[in-house]
Formats: structure tokens, sequence, C-alpha cells
């Protein structure tokens, strides 16, 4: 049964595989080093990649245009618009900048507990 479902669709004229491009790169810090646990996202879906411990990440995207979203806490969300084509790979370095915002020394969190009778 699974085998007929998989070669039913391939009469469908409607149906035809989606074309799509590559986009990887390195993303690194304000000093040049590579930086780990960058959410690599793309604007208006939900294909996102977090770089691995070399800074590196790689994104199939669909051919077209696309923005591309670097994003990791403590650094400022770094924007590049890029065109894929099918079967071509584009290459993305980013460089993040430290956020201008202040680091935060201590937070205080408060609360209080009712027992309930």
């Amino acid at each position: 049964m699974g085998n007929m479902l998989q070669h039913g669709c391939l009469f469908c004229p409607n149906l035809q595989a989606q074309q799509t491009g590559v986009v990887k790169g390195t993303v690194t810090n304000e000093k040049g080093q590579p930086a780990e646990k960058v959410t690599i996202g793309v604007t208006n879906n939900s294909i996102f990649a977090t770089t691995d411990n070399k800074g590196a990440y790689l994104l199939s995207l669909p051919a077209g245009k696309h923005t591309v979203t670097a994003t990791m806490v403590g650094y400022e969300s770094q924007n590049a618009e890029i065109n894929i084509t099918e079967d071509k790979t584009v290459i993305l370095n980013i460089r993040l900048k430290k956020s201008k915002q202040e680091d935060l020394e201590e937070v205080i969190v408060g609360g209080v507990t009712k027992k309930e009778h």
C-alpha cells in the first residue's frame, strides 16, 4: 500500500518538484571569531538553522528572493537580501555587531504565593 501511495502522484499534472537552492556561510562575532548557536531564519517563512561550533550554517530554500536574518542574544539582528536560483549555492557570511543596549548586571524577580484552602 505504501508503494502505491508513493507512485500515485507521478501522474498528477499539477504537482511539480519545488525548485530549490542553498544558502550557506559562516557567522562571526565583532572580533572575527566563529559565533556558535546563532539563529539563521528566513523572513515570512518557518525555515531556520542554528550555527555550529565553527559558526557554519546551511539552508535549503525555494528559488526566489528571500530576506535572511541572523539573531543572537546580546547582538544586533543582521539582515541580508538574497536571490536563490535552482540548484545553485549562495555564500552569505555574516558578521554580528554587539548590541548597544546596556548589559544587565542584576535582575530581581519578585512574587507572592497564595495558598488555596
